[in-house]
């Protein structure tokens, strides 16, 4: 499940790989440090992308199969 903190640390690392690992960004909010948006938005997306492909899906008409010859 994604956290409140993962998408913090996606947005504050969008590459994955921490800037300031000894003291992160993500988790002192009174310090910055400048953004790219559209970098940040690709990386949140990507990761609520991902948590969405993990979601357990197995209830509901789309995760029905059939069988050739079944009827129903």
């Amino acid at each position: 499940m994604t956290t409140l903190s993962d998408i913090r640390r996606t947005i504050c690392c969008p590459s994955g790989t921490c800037i300031s690992p000894g003291d992160c960004y993500a988790d002192d909010r009174s310090r910055s440090h400048p953004v790219n948006i559209q970098h940040a938005a690709k990386a949140v997306h990507r990761l609520l992308c991902e948590a969405w492909r993990d979601w357990p899906k197995n209830d509901g008409p789309m995760t029905r199969s059939r069988t050739l010859g079944e009827e129903g």
